[in-house]
C-alpha cells in the first residue's frame, strides 16, 4: 500500500527550500592533492517545507499524518513537489516547533517539516 502525503495548503514558496546531499568523499594526500569519489549511488534531495498560516483543520491533518500514519520518520510515503509536480518517495527527518498565530481561537499555525528522499 502506498501512503500519500495529505492534501493541505501549499507551503510558503519564499521560505521553503531544497538541498542536495553531499554525496562524495574527499581525502587530502600528503602532497596536497585531493582525491574524491562518490559516496552514494543516488543523489538525494532534502526539502524544508514551511507554512506561515496553516489553518487549524489542515494542521490537525498534518500532525495526525506525522504521528499516526508515518510515525514521524519510520515509514516512507509519496509526496508531490508542488513546485515541479514531480512525485518523490520521502520520509520526515525533522519537525520544527509549531506556533499558534491568531489569538485564543488558535486560527492558524506556523512551522515546518523537513522531508528527505529515500
Amino acid at each position: 500500500m502506498i501512503i500519500i502525503f495529505p492534501k493541505i495548503a501549499v507551503p510558503s514558496y519564499k521560505e521553503s527550500g531544497v538541498m542536495l546531499e553531499k554525496s562524495f568523499i574527499a581525502t587530502q594526500m600528503e602532497n596536497g592533492i585531493v582525491l574524491t569519489r562518490r559516496r552514494f549511488t543516488k543523489e538525494r534531495e532534502t526539502w524544508e517545507l514551511k507554512w506561515n498560516a496553516l489553518i487549524q483543520d489542515e494542521y490537525e491533518t498534518l500532525m495526525d499524518f506525522i504521528k499516526n500514519t508515518v510515525h514521524y520518520g519510520a515509514i516512507s510515503f509519496s509526496w508531490e513537489n508542488p513546485w515541479n509536480s514531480k512525485t518523490y518517495t520521502v520520509r520526515i527527518v525533522e519537525v520544527s516547533k509549531w506556533n499558534i498565530i491568531g489569538g485564543a481561537k488558535c486560527d492558524y499555525w506556523t512551522g515546518s517539516i523537513t522531508l528527505q528522499e529515500v
